[in-house]
């Protein structure tokens, strides 16, 4: 009995981590298809003949508004239809349109396919999230997140290696039939995973068997409306999050700050940066994930406090990279600016297990697609905003420091989420009926 229990337990073991690696193979897909189209502003803008504030629209808005209110409305069906099937769909949407682009003659059509691919895009995480965390013990969750979301710096170094050395060969639009053609190859074995059974986490280390009761979309909403105002560890995690988005938003300017402020050239600028998002990016992930999940085994709430402890340090290494000479003082330059990008990372793992685990089972994928929409708009919407204005009213390097505090202010919601975690747990089995 032991031996085939044993058998078991691996074989579980194996299935599970095949499909975090899988899922990460569709999430960096998805970050490759969303950078790609920067990495090749120049030959778009010339094939369309747009200027850069239809550009600045055809990366953001286009893509990000549809992609974040689908979000929501993608996490309330996940909820209650069969997960691997959903995310298939939206692969082969996304696929589709993806090589489509390719295809455009004029802004127009262009612009028509990226709000598509937003709503392909738009079933991947709030589905894979909560597949992870039903096929997961509650002290592993965490890291699978952030293994899951390493492939945010990778996509991004994956599409630049996508434009330097295939774009010559088959051109812009063949970059973009390329990638979704590889996309659609992806849809079967994404059909072929198994749904896990759905799991709610009521005590630290306990799984209990939820009320598999699948709500319509109306109520779906109306319990996260419910859980967001009865469960403030909850609410204060996504507000959290939101401050967190923000800082490492505003990082997307630190390319133009080197070449405006610091005497970078372009290549100069973009190879060193690209390289401490990509180490910076994938060690934060990874050990915020395996971190968060070391200190909850220690203490209720240990992924929060985890992340508050993580981003007291935002200030005062913004302020050492900030204020040094990247040509004289390289060492007060590029260590402390590595050590931010990674710590930048290091929230994605502890926050979605955490809004998953503080949520009724019934939402679970909702809650994803809702702190998704918080911090896209709040986050990515504002953080760039807010940096470009204090960069044209007085210097990038004030908008810059003004994100690194903004930033460490995550701390304060953080660390009074944690102190509410396991009070706040206990009253989910009173959220799982309206």
């Amino acid at each position: 009995m032991n031996a085939k229990n044993a058998k078991e337990e691996s074989n579980k073991g194996k299935s599970s981590t095949y499909l975090i690696y899988f899922l990460l193979t569709l999430n960096i897909l998805n970050f490759v298809d969303r950078q790609l189209v920067a990495s090749l502003a120049y030959q778009i803008e010339q094939a369309l003949d747009i200027g850069h504030v239809e550009f600045g629209l055809l990366y953001g808005y286009a893509f990000i508004v549809f992609y974040t209110f689908m979000g929501v409305l993608m996490g309330t069906v996940a909820d209650r239809w069969n997960r691997p099937r959903l995310i298939a769909i939206g692969l082969t949407i996304w696929s589709a349109l993806t090589a489509i682009s390719g295809a455009a003659q004029r802004f127009g059509h262009m612009i028509a396919a990226r709000m598509l691919v937003g709503v392909g895009e738009a079933t991947l995480t709030p589905a894979a999230l909560s597949m992870l965390s039903d096929s997961l013990p509650p002290d592993k969750r965490s890291r699978a997140v952030g293994i899951y979301y390493a492939a945010s710096p990778i996509g991004f170094a994956a599409s630049l290696f996508v434009t330097a050395l295939l774009e010559p060969i088959i051109g812009w639009r063949g970059c973009f039939y390329a990638l979704g053609i590889l996309g659609l190859f992806l849809v079967i074995p994404t059909l072929m995973l198994r749904d896990p059974t759905r799991h709610q986490t009521v005590e630290r280390n306990t799984v209990l068997e939820p009320n598999q009761e699948k709500l319509n979309t109306r109520t779906s909403l109306k319990l996260l409306w419910k859980t967001l105002r009865e469960v403030p560890a909850f609410s204060m995690a996504i507000f959290g999050g939101c401050i967190a988005v923000y800082f490492q938003n505003a990082m997307n300017f630190l390319v133009l700050w080197m070449q405006a402020e610091r005497g970078f050239s372009l290549q100069q600028a973009t190879t060193r940066m690209g390289a401490m998002v990509v180490i910076g990016g994938v060690i934060g992930s990874l050990v915020g994930g395996y971190l968060g999940d070391r200190y909850e085994s220690q203490r209720p709430g240990g992924r929060l406090y985890f992340c508050a402890v993580a981003f007291l340090f935002v200030a005062p290494l913004g302020c050492i990279y900030l204020y040094a000479d990247p040509h004289s003082q390289a060492w007060l330059f590029y260590p402390p600016l590595a050590l931010t990008m990674a710590i930048s990372m290091t929230m994605f793992g502890p926050i979605f297990t955490v809004v998953q685990d503080l949520a009724p089972v019934q939402i679970r994928a909702t809650s994803v697609g809702f702190a998704l929409f918080c911090f896209n708009v709040f986050g990515v919407g504002l953080g760039p905003l807010v940096t470009g204005l204090m960069g044209d009213a007085y210097s990038l390097s004030a908008g810059l420091l003004l994100s690194v505090f903004i930033g460490s202010l995550s701390v304060i919601p953080f660390y009074f989420a944690a102190k509410r975690y396991q009070v706040d747990q206990q009253r989910l089995k009173q959220l799982g009926a309206l």
